[in-house]
């Protein structure tokens, strides 16, 4: 059982799920989220991730729907909605792997400062940009490929696959980091 089922079936529902009006779901989302957060660990930062989680879900729901559909449509949306959805869950994220609310501050501050930027820090968001750029030219451009509208060779294909797998060598650190969960 994955910990979003769990966190479904015997938390959201059991609170009531979404029956009693967009206010109650809204509600139980948040607090799903939060204990979610809890979970994690004794911390704020967890808490905190908890309820910024939430707070997304929570967004989303009102959103969906008082926004009509035909706004949500079309490959400019889609992508932005995309952009703005990864922006957040690495936020939270970021968040979640600090060892305190005041280390967050702190990265926070370091991200804003462009004025300390080293060489690599550029590289990484030219990477950063391209990674988007090609996300967003597949996403635009993979229905045109399926219908035969568009055509890339196999040549062409194996080159941007390869420079995407130089890149994320290039990049992969040398010691990387346990995985997450082995601390709980």
């Amino acid at each position: 059982m994955s910990l979003s089922a769990w966190l479904r079936d015997y938390l959201y529902i059991p609170l009531g799920g979404s029956r009693g009006g967009k206010l109650f779901a809204m509600r139980n989302l948040m607090l799903t989220m939060l204990l979610g957060g809890l979970w994690h660990g004794a911390n704020w930062t967890f808490v905190i991730w908890g309820g910024l989680h939430g707070l997304a879900l929570a967004v989303h729901r009102l959103w969906a729907e008082s926004v009509p559909y035909t706004l949500l449509t079309g490959p400019i949306r889609r992508a932005g909605a995309w952009l703005l959805t990864s922006s957040w869950v690495l936020l939270c994220f970021a968040l979640f792997r600090c060892q305190s609310v005041g280390d967050f501050v702190l990265l926070l501050e370091k991200l804003g400062d462009w004025s300390t930027k080293a060489t690599t820090s550029a590289w990484l968001w030219l990477v950063f940009g391209l990674a988007l750029l090609v996300h967003v030219l597949v996403y635009v451009y993979k229905p045109r490929i399926k219908a035969g509208v568009v055509r890339i060779s196999d040549v062409g294909y194996g080159i941007a696959l390869g420079a995407a797998a130089a890149t994320s060598l290039y990049f992969t650190p040398l010691n990387p980091a346990p995985f997450i969960y082995f601390q709980f």
